[in-house]
């Protein structure tokens, strides 16, 4: 492996050189549209509508309590994991779809909650800022989870997830919640390639993307799984600062023009520090890496405001049902 992959600091430096119920629909309306990181075309000129709406989830967890203290000689027991690790308060996801353009990102960090309380007037934003919506770095596959949101786009880019989230829980009397504020929603439109010729995976920059990054050669490998037949191959990592939501492909060009096989393989973070690794089907020292991006990145404000229920729908009962086949009402 080469010596400077380890270095993370080193690796940081040269990127700083680089520069209600679950149908319940929410009426969306599009403000003017905000400068996106590149040239926009303004969402003013699109006939299609704004996106639809609609609350997919609302969950409501308490804390879970804590472990209790050893008992000497007492038999050594696993703590409790719950099978879904719910993040204690309450949290509303949002399903925001669009068919007629392709979403591209939504921005944790600009969206906004004005309202978020229930039906007893318990203010779900205690002790936070109206407008408070912390962003903080993230894989590329997930949007940041710091703060009152968060966001996650199909990678079909015609519907994301979205969640706003509070520590706090609502009134135990309390039936409905209300939610205002405003998403901010990036979408692409066409594309184009761009590329940055004779790159040597060793250890190079890449500017020609819409964010730096280093590209390392991790390790050799010999012919594996999808690859077999193929005389080895080249594993390299991208290191990078933000987000590839903007960057729909990544390619390898040999110098003959013919794009070299190539698999991503996974992902990760170290802090501000993102990498993607790349399975490349031939042994290769240098080669062309091309890119394709969005041709225009246009960002429009949803207003939403919207009321749902909590707990189960009108006129449904609930039922448990014991051993033996007894059911309690």
């Amino acid at each position: 492996m080469f010596s400077l992959c380890n270095s993370i600091g080193v690796l940081v430096a040269l990127l700083a050189t680089c520069v209600g119920t679950p149908q319940d629909a929410v009426k969306a309306k599009v403000a003017e549209p905000a400068a996106g990181p590149m040239p926009a075309t303004g969402a003013g000129k699109d006939d299609a509508g704004p996106a639809r709406v609609s609350v997919l989830r609302l969950q409501l967890a308490r804390p879970q309590p804590p472990a209790g203290p050893f008992q000497r000689g007492a038999m050594m027991r696993p703590p409790i994991v719950l099978r879904e690790m719910a993040q204690a308060g309450t949290s509303l996801t949002l399903l925001v779809e669009d068919p007629d353009r392709t979403i591209e990102a939504i921005e944790p960090g600009d969206c906004r909650v004005t309202l978020f309380r229930d039906d007893r007037d318990t203010d779900l934003l205690k002790g936070e800022a109206a407008g408070q919506a912390n962003a903080a770095a993230g894989s590329p596959e997930q949007q940041p989870s710091e703060g009152p949101w968060t966001a996650e786009v199909d990678p079909g880019g015609h519907w994301a997830t979205v969640t706003v989230h509070s520590p706090h829980l609502p009134s135990g009397s309390a039936t409905r919640i209300q939610l205002e504020g405003t998403l901010v929603v990036r979408y692409a439109r066409g594309e184009r390639t761009v590329e940055q010729k004779n790159v040597d995976l060793n250890m190079d920059k890449i500017t020609a993307t819409p964010i730096p990054m280093i590209v390392c050669r991790q390790q050799d490998f010999p012919a594996m799984g999808r690859m077999r037949g193929v005389q080895g191959g080249t594993q390299v990592i991208l290191f990078y600062q933000g987000s590839l939501t903007g960057i729909k492909k990544i390619a390898f060009v040999d110098a003959d023009g013919t794009e070299i096989e190539a698999m991503n393989s996974g992902s990760g973070s170290n802090g501000t520090l993102n990498q993607s690794y790349y399975r490349l089907g031939k042994k290769v020292d240098r080669c062309s890496v091309r890119i394709t991006i969005p041709d225009n990145i246009e960002t429009a404000t949803l207003k939403i405001s919207l009321t749902t229920g909590i707990g189960l729908p009108p006129g449904v009962r609930r039922s448990l049902v014991e051993p033996g086949n007894r059911t309690t009402r």
